[in-house]
């Protein structure tokens, strides 16, 4: 005996099992076959009709036969270790597609040669028919979301429906009631057209009675002689139209219809195409959302500002272009974060505190941040934050609206900056002539003093000496004070000139040595040591730049570091250093210096001790004025000192300036 997959019995009884609708034994040696009666309903036959084997092939819907014969060619080659099942449709007599699922079992002779086919069959028309729909609700649902008019939309759902339904002539329009013309938004079967009048047509009674309507060419007949409508154009034998609605109210219509056959489409087609139509009707819903997000996600994406939506705990869902470019932050960085990722650590705690319990109860929260971007840099933003609720009331999300302010900033702190520099300088203005007054007033009471001891009769001579000397020292104070605040006004509108030549810095030195006899000869009576051999060097070292404007400086560094030291000692060094410069060092036991008022006291009319209180004389003008030639010279200086520790200061020029 050949080899069986399954018996004939194991097979009806699992037809029965399954409660299938028919069974078939063909002989396919012989070509003839029996069909139980089940058989004969499915394919539409009369039950003495004696059908032959082939009449499967004759009924087979032409878009499946190519299929069902691969299938069946399998089955003949006899390679199977399965028992093969196939699904195809048929067109039965009367006209109707029905959808069937097979179970075969072939046998086969010693020699491998197909002898019978065992088999049996369901008619499995309604289930896939809901399978088919659903599949269609699905890809309606989401042809929403892939076309962007509502031609290609209906394009689409005109193909989903034709799976169902014999629709091959459908049209969709919108009515326009302000001009009473049907604006077609979809056209089959006809030449483009993109209107038409609505009045006395199907469609229009369609939506007027707000009812869905299918009809023959004798029911449009009688509705004409009752005066509801008025026929026009080519006459169709079966028309069935659907009213689309929103909010319940029709606003357009669908329509399919048959110009051949009057009972082309029956009551089942007509509840399927309602259905349909609620899912339409959610399609354009989406699509007219998807045109107002599309218009929303646009002004978001190419905002100006930063757009930010977080849920409710705070984390982030989204962010805009401008987000990315403010903070440095991709989208990929900043979603599923918490915005805290953006905090610098200087705006208070009290402002997210505010911020938060604003926002959870509702209302909108306004005001500023100092952020941090992902690079470290600082910037300011001006933020607005709201709630996102749910119909329940519920807040979901969270919008910040945001804008870069660190221009404005910026510029209003300059403003401060310039309201706080000009108040501060009619502040030094008033100091400084407060301080001149004092200053001129010292040396000329001494000038005047003296030069009055002077004209006693009876004056010793080694008083007379002291006399002049004391004379001497405040008029060439008094002269210093004028010049300095010649050399500032000078430096201020850029009008000092310079007189660069050749020199020997030994004999500059020497002559410096020289003007600061004085000056040594009163420190040693402090016992306080002024080191002025250091600073010559050992050979001769040949400049060209301005030799007065050094000297001045020098001069300048060294009272300067004089007037704050009362003991220990003031030095003064030079070395040659790298690319053709020359640096000079001030050192001193004094005072010192705050850290915070190293750049303060480069600056005009400035000391490090401001208060009226002072111990320390001086108008203020001599480190600036040492600052202003040092940089006329092209070189740079700075000031090394902390209170208490001395001062070091140290410049640098070139030995050539060309």
């Amino acid at each position: 005996m050949g080899k069986v997959l399954i018996s004939k019995e194991q097979l009806l009884a699992e037809a029965e099992k399954l409660s299938l609708s028919g069974s078939f034994d063909w002989d396919y040696l012989q070509d003839s076959a029996q069909y139980s009666p089940g058989m004969y309903r499915i394919f539409g036959l009369e039950p003495d009709s004696n059908p032959k084997p082939s009449i499967v092939f004759e009924l087979m819907h032409p878009d499946d036969l190519l299929q069902f014969k691969s299938g069946f060619d399998a089955i003949v080659q006899g390679d199977l270790t399965d028992i093969p099942q196939l699904e195809f449709r048929i067109v039965r007599t009367d006209g109707t597609l029905r959808h069937l699922w097979s179970k075969i079992s072939p046998e086969y002779s010693d020699e491998g040669q197909l002898t019978r086919l065992l088999g049996v069959v369901r008619d499995i028309t309604e289930p896939k028919k809901q399978e088919t729909l659903t599949s269609i609700i699905y890809n309606i649902s989401r042809s929403a979301s892939e076309y962007n008019t509502p031609f290609d939309l209906f394009s689409r759902i005109h193909i989903e429906i034709r799976r169902l339904i014999d629709a091959s002539n459908m049209f969709v329009a919108y009515y326009n009631e302000d001009r009473d013309m049907l604006d077609i938004q979809y056209l089959t079967g006809e030449d483009e057209i993109d209107e038409v009048p609505a009045a006395g047509t199907m469609s229009k009674k369609v939506m007027i009675d707000n009812a869905s309507m299918l009809v023959d060419t004798q029911a449009m007949i009688d509705m004409e002689n009752r005066g509801e409508i008025v026929r026009v154009g080519k006459e169709s034998q079966c028309w069935l139209g659907v009213p689309l609605r929103r909010n319940g109210n029709p606003f357009g219509v669908m329509v399919i219809q048959n110009y051949e056959i009057p009972d082309a489409f029956g009551a089942d087609d007509l509840s399927l195409m309602e259905f349909i139509c609620l899912q339409v009707e959610s399609a354009i819903r989406k699509m007219e959302d998807s045109e107002q997000i599309n218009k929303l996600t646009n002004s978001v994406l190419h905002s100006p500002v930063t757009v930010v939506i977080t849920n409710r705990t705070g984390l982030i869902e989204y962010v805009n272009p401008k987000f990315e470019e403010v903070t440095g932050y991709s989208s990929q960085d900043a979603i599923g974060q918490n915005p805290r990722i953006l905090k610098s650590g200087e705006t208070p705690v009290e402002v997210y505190e505010k911020l938060w319990d604003t926002i959870l109860s509702g209302k909108e929260w306004r005001g500023e941040f100092k952020n941090k971007r992902k690079d470290g840099s600082y910037y300011w933003e001006s933020a607005s934050i709201s709630s996102v609720k749910n119909v329940a009331g519920e807040i979901t999300h969270f919008i910040a609206v945001k804008e870069d302010i660190s221009e404005r900033k910026l510029m209003d702190a300059a403003l401060i900056e310039a309201k706080d520099k000009a108040e501060e300088a009619n502040r030094l203005k008033t100091s400084f002539l407060a301080n001149l007054s004092h200053e001129i007033r010292t040396p000329m009471n001494g000038i005047l003093g003296f030069a009055e001891l002077l004209r006693e009769d009876g004056l010793r001579s080694k008083d007379f000496e002291h006399y002049l000397d004391i004379i001497n020292v405040n008029g060439q104070q008094l002269l210093n004070i004028i010049n300095d605040i010649i050399t500032v006004a000078n430096l201020e509108v850029n009008q000092l000139r310079l007189n660069v030549k050749e020199f020997e810095l030994n004999q500059v030195l020497t002559d410096l040595e020289s003007t600061m006899e004085w000056e040594k000869k009163q420190l040693l009576k402090n016992h306080i040591h002024l080191d002025l051999v250091g600073l010559k060097p050992p050979t001769s070292t040949p400049m060209c730049t301005d030799p007065g404007k050094l000297v001045q400086i020098l001069t300048n560094l060294l009272r300067n570091a004089i007037k704050f030291t009362d003991q220990g000692e003031v030095l003064l060094s030079n070395r040659m250093i790298n690319d053709g410069f020359i640096e000079f060092t001030v050192s001193d036991t004094g005072i010192g210096i705050p850290e915070h008022m190293h750049d303060v006291i480069f600056e005009r009319f400035r000391q490090a001790d401001e208060s009226s209180t002072r111990n320390f004389g001086g108008n203020g003008l001599g480190l600036a004025i040492s600052k202003g030639l040092v940089e006329l010279l092209g070189g740079t200086i700075k000031v090394k000192s902390n209170p208490g520790q001395g001062a070091i200061f140290t410049f640098s020029i070139p030995t050539h300036l060309s």
